[in-house]
């Protein structure tokens, strides 16, 4: 699930910068910092939890919402 949430967040980014024209939107910022973040996470070998399905399902709901 986590790979499906990046790859959406980005869709997302590219979606809101296509359509306002500008990466100081909010909508843009939001959704492509989210996206930086996600993908660190699961690529940089760390000591933390795996993060749940319910975390990813919050964060694109958010994401999508504030879209």
């Amino acid at each position: 699930m986590s790979f499906i949430v990046i790859i959406i967040l980005l869709l997302l980014a590219c979606a809101s910068y296509g359509i306002f024209k500008t990466i100081s939107h909010p909508a843009f910022i939001t959704s492509f910092l989210w996206f930086c973040i996600l993908l660190i996470y699961q690529t940089v070998d760390h000591g933390l939890y795996d993060l749940s399905d319910k975390f990813y399902g919050v964060l694109l709901l958010w994401n999508i919402g504030f879209y």
